[in-house]
Protein backbone atom coordinates (compact mmCIF):
# COMPACT_ATOMS: atom_id res chain seq x y z
CA UNK A 1 0.00 0.00 0.00
CA UNK A 2 2.86 2.38 0.79
CA UNK A 3 4.41 1.66 -2.60
CA UNK A 4 1.13 2.45 -4.35
CA UNK A 5 0.70 5.73 -2.46
CA UNK A 6 4.30 6.85 -3.01
CA UNK A 7 4.15 6.00 -6.70
CA UNK A 8 0.76 7.72 -7.07
CA UNK A 9 2.07 10.86 -5.33
CA UNK A 10 5.18 10.94 -7.51
CA UNK A 11 3.08 10.27 -10.61
CA UNK A 12 0.58 13.00 -9.69
CA UNK A 13 3.43 15.46 -9.43
CA UNK A 14 4.91 14.22 -12.70
CA UNK A 15 1.76 13.82 -14.82
CA UNK A 16 -0.77 16.28 -13.36
CA UNK A 17 1.30 19.09 -11.84
CA UNK A 18 3.78 19.14 -14.73
CA UNK A 19 1.88 17.91 -17.81
CA UNK A 20 4.67 19.14 -20.12
CA UNK A 21 7.67 18.62 -17.87
CA UNK A 22 9.59 18.03 -21.08
CA UNK A 23 8.97 20.48 -23.91
CA UNK A 24 7.07 19.07 -26.89
CA UNK A 25 9.32 17.92 -29.70
CA UNK A 26 8.90 20.37 -32.59
CA UNK A 27 11.88 19.38 -34.73
CA UNK A 28 12.22 15.61 -34.34
CA UNK A 29 15.54 13.89 -34.76
CA UNK A 30 16.28 10.23 -35.40
CA UNK A 31 16.74 9.73 -31.65
CA UNK A 32 13.35 11.33 -30.94
CA UNK A 33 11.67 9.01 -33.46
CA UNK A 34 13.27 5.88 -31.97
CA UNK A 35 12.38 7.01 -28.42
CA UNK A 36 8.82 7.58 -29.62
CA UNK A 37 8.67 3.94 -30.70
CA UNK A 38 10.00 2.78 -27.33
CA UNK A 39 7.42 4.97 -25.54
CA UNK A 40 4.59 3.59 -27.67
CA UNK A 41 5.80 0.06 -26.89
CA UNK A 42 5.83 0.89 -23.17
CA UNK A 43 2.25 2.15 -23.26
CA UNK A 44 1.14 -0.98 -25.10
CA UNK A 45 2.89 -3.44 -22.76
CA UNK A 46 2.58 -1.86 -19.32
CA UNK A 47 -1.04 -2.31 -18.20
CA UNK A 48 -2.99 0.81 -17.27
CA UNK A 49 -0.62 3.34 -18.82
CA UNK A 50 -2.53 5.84 -20.95
CA UNK A 51 -0.64 6.52 -24.20
CA UNK A 52 -1.86 10.12 -24.64
CA UNK A 53 -0.91 11.17 -21.10
CA UNK A 54 2.42 9.34 -21.24
CA UNK A 55 3.41 10.67 -24.66
CA UNK A 56 2.31 14.25 -23.95
CA UNK A 57 4.20 14.28 -20.64
CA UNK A 58 7.37 13.34 -22.47
CA UNK A 59 6.72 15.84 -25.28
CA UNK A 60 6.14 13.16 -27.93
CA UNK A 61 2.35 13.25 -28.47
CA UNK A 62 2.24 15.98 -31.13
CA UNK A 63 5.09 14.33 -33.03
CA UNK A 64 3.30 10.96 -32.88
CA UNK A 65 -0.07 12.26 -34.07
CA UNK A 66 1.53 14.47 -36.73
CA UNK A 67 3.65 11.62 -38.10
CA UNK A 68 0.65 9.30 -38.28
CA UNK A 69 -1.57 11.93 -39.91
CA UNK A 70 1.03 12.90 -42.51
CA UNK A 71 2.37 9.33 -42.94
CA UNK A 72 5.83 10.80 -42.35
CA UNK A 73 8.16 7.89 -43.03
CA UNK A 74 11.18 9.82 -41.71
CA UNK A 75 9.56 9.49 -38.28
CA UNK A 76 7.50 6.31 -38.70
CA UNK A 77 10.33 4.03 -39.89
CA UNK A 78 12.72 4.82 -37.00
CA UNK A 79 9.70 4.73 -34.69
CA UNK A 80 8.98 1.18 -35.90
CA UNK A 81 12.57 0.24 -35.07
CA UNK A 82 12.17 1.73 -31.58
CA UNK A 83 8.79 0.03 -31.24
CA UNK A 84 10.25 -3.39 -32.07
CA UNK A 85 13.34 -2.98 -29.88
CA UNK A 86 11.30 -1.40 -27.09
CA UNK A 87 8.68 -4.14 -27.21
CA UNK A 88 11.33 -6.83 -26.83
CA UNK A 89 13.29 -5.01 -24.11
CA UNK A 90 10.22 -3.92 -22.13
CA UNK A 91 8.62 -7.37 -22.41
CA UNK A 92 11.73 -9.03 -21.03
CA UNK A 93 12.08 -6.33 -18.38
CA UNK A 94 8.48 -6.65 -17.24
CA UNK A 95 8.75 -10.45 -17.23
CA UNK A 96 11.87 -10.24 -15.08
CA UNK A 97 10.21 -7.76 -12.69
CA UNK A 98 7.05 -9.87 -12.39
CA UNK A 99 9.07 -13.02 -11.65
CA UNK A 100 11.15 -11.37 -8.93
CA UNK A 101 9.05 -8.49 -7.60
CA UNK A 102 5.48 -9.37 -8.55
CA UNK A 103 3.61 -7.41 -5.88
CA UNK A 104 5.93 -4.40 -5.95
CA UNK A 105 5.77 -4.22 -9.75
CA UNK A 106 1.97 -4.29 -9.79
CA UNK A 107 1.87 -1.78 -6.93
CA UNK A 108 4.05 0.64 -8.90
CA UNK A 109 1.98 0.15 -12.06
CA UNK A 110 -1.21 0.71 -10.06
CA UNK A 111 0.25 3.87 -8.51
CA UNK A 112 1.16 5.17 -11.98
CA UNK A 113 -2.34 4.32 -13.20
CA UNK A 114 -3.92 6.21 -10.29
CA UNK A 115 -1.71 9.22 -10.95
CA UNK A 116 -2.86 9.42 -14.59
CA UNK A 117 -6.57 9.53 -13.77
CA UNK A 118 -6.81 13.33 -13.24
CA UNK A 119 -5.38 13.94 -16.73
CA UNK A 120 -7.98 11.64 -18.29
CA UNK A 121 -10.98 13.20 -16.57
CA UNK A 122 -12.98 15.91 -18.28
CA UNK A 123 -15.79 18.18 -17.11
CA UNK A 124 -18.29 15.48 -18.09
CA UNK A 125 -16.66 13.10 -15.60
CA UNK A 126 -17.55 15.16 -12.51
CA UNK A 127 -19.25 13.31 -9.67
CA UNK A 128 -22.68 14.60 -8.76
CA UNK A 129 -25.27 13.49 -6.23
CA UNK A 130 -27.28 11.55 -8.78
CA UNK A 131 -27.93 7.85 -9.26
CA UNK A 132 -25.15 7.30 -11.78
CA UNK A 133 -22.49 8.89 -9.57
CA UNK A 134 -23.61 7.03 -6.45
CA UNK A 135 -23.68 3.76 -8.40
CA UNK A 136 -20.20 4.52 -9.78
CA UNK A 137 -18.79 5.03 -6.29
CA UNK A 138 -20.46 1.83 -5.02
CA UNK A 139 -19.11 -0.21 -7.96
CA UNK A 140 -15.66 1.34 -7.45
CA UNK A 141 -15.67 0.34 -3.76
CA UNK A 142 -16.86 -3.18 -4.60
CA UNK A 143 -14.12 -3.46 -7.21
CA UNK A 144 -11.55 -2.35 -4.66
CA UNK A 145 -12.79 -4.90 -2.11
CA UNK A 146 -12.74 -7.70 -4.70
CA UNK A 147 -9.22 -6.74 -5.86
CA UNK A 148 -7.92 -6.70 -2.26
CA UNK A 149 -9.55 -10.09 -1.68
CA UNK A 150 -8.11 -11.58 -4.87
CA UNK A 151 -4.71 -10.07 -4.15
CA UNK A 152 -4.45 -11.84 -0.79
CA UNK A 153 -6.98 -14.64 -1.22
CA UNK A 154 -5.07 -17.40 0.57
CA UNK A 155 -4.52 -15.44 3.79
CA UNK A 156 -8.10 -14.15 3.83
CA UNK A 157 -9.52 -17.64 3.18
CA UNK A 158 -7.38 -19.04 6.02
CA UNK A 159 -8.70 -16.30 8.33
CA UNK A 160 -12.34 -17.00 7.29
CA UNK A 161 -11.87 -20.77 7.87
CA UNK A 162 -10.38 -20.07 11.31
CA UNK A 163 -13.38 -17.91 12.20
CA UNK A 164 -15.88 -20.56 11.06
CA UNK A 165 -14.16 -23.37 12.93
CA UNK A 166 -14.40 -21.59 16.30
Amino acid sequence: MVTILLTAALGLWFFAANPHIIAPVTEPTLVHAVLLGVAVAATAIIPGVDPAVFLSTFGLYEMYVGALAAVDMQILLPMALGLAAGAIAISFGMSWLFKRYYTATYSIIFGIFLSMIPNMLTAQCALRWDGASVLSVIVMLLGFIVSVYLGDMQRINDWIRAQWSK
